[in-house]
């Protein structure tokens, strides 16, 4: 989940909570460019990667791992700090307000950022209107990020 709120944010792995490595000393961490599906070491901790299931890595059994759904992921991306700022310092938001695109072009590419397909008629519709009432300003996209993050699609999906 970390690497995939990174890719469609398009800002560091490390916004959300770096993995230390607190059995070395000095504690050391591990490098930002680096994916949370890369880092192998199991002594790398991270609260975010906990709170998604994360294992201790103590056996090496698959079921270790849990995919399921828990009211602390919905609850993560819907109240934490760090999703906020990803999402108040996004390359991709910025660049979109930036470019002054259309609120149609918007929302399609947030669904295909976040969800890898086009809104729905009547998604597009209700996103398209809210944007247009808010002049497609930073925060309106910034509203609509978060909406998006906060779908079905995106927490059950991801």
């Amino acid at each position: 989940m970390i690497d995939a709120l990174a890719q469609v944010l398009e800002v560091k792995r490390s916004d959300f909570g770096a993995f230390e490595r607190p059995t070395l000393a000095p504690i050391t961490t591990i490098p930002d460019d680096t994916r949370a599906t890369e880092i192998s070491d199991g002594s790398a901790q991270c609260m975010t990667a906990a709170i998604f299931g994360r294992p201790t890595r103590a056996t090496g059994f698959e079921s270790e791992r849990s995919t399921d759904i828990s009211l602390d992921h919905v609850a993560f991306i819907a109240t934490s700090p760090q999703v906020t700022n990803a999402i108040n310092a996004s390359p991709r938001i910025q660049r979109l307000v930036k470019a002054k695109a259309s609120e149609a072009e918007i929302v399609d590419e947030l669904f295909l950022a976040a969800l890898s397909r086009v809104p729905r008629p009547a998604e597009r519709t209700k996103l398209v209107d809210y944007l247009t009432q808010r002049k497609s300003s930073l925060a309106a996209v910034q509203d609509v990020m978060w909406a998006v993050l906060n779908s079905d699609g995106f927490v059950v999906n991801e």
